[in-house]
């Protein structure tokens, strides 16, 4: 059996999970093009019940970004440090949390990518040198 994802890009087959949770809260919930070492903090919805607190986490997915460093503070929350990549397009991204035994934590566009400062589209710098 397989169980169907809706997203941005349209359907996606996942395999059958045991529960999908959705997640409370993301924080922060967004980030530059290019920021580093970003700790984001992940709040389960404590129904039906989070995993307990010996269930690892396998993965915490911005989109294609995988966290590094993820650690379980609580039953309910989840932390890992993301580095977004430079030239990652701004907008949002779906946020899927997964453990072990199957169980699933996940918020359609829970996290938004903005811009990173800097020249607009199509406009370039001119620099005088002097000579």
């Amino acid at each position: 059996m397989k169980t169907w994802l809706m997203t941005l890009a349209g359907l996606a087959a996942l395999p059958a999970l045991a529960v999908t949770n959705t997640l409370l809260s993301i924080s922060p919930n967004s980030a530059q093009q290019g920021a580093t070492a970003v700790v984001v903090t992940f709040t389960l919805n404590p129904t039906p019940p989070a995993p307990g607190i010996a269930v690892p986490i396998q993965s915490a997915m911005i989109g294609g970004i995988a966290g590094t460093n993820l650690s379980r503070p609580t039953t309910t929350t989840v932390t890992g440090t993301f580095n977004i990549p430079g030239g990652e397009t701004p907008g949002t991204r779906d946020v899927t949390l997964t453990f072990a035994g199957g169980y699933l934590g996940f918020k359609a566009a829970g996290f938004t990518i903005t811009a990173a400062p800097g020249l607009a589209a199509g406009l370039y710098a001119i620099v005088d040198t002097g000579q």
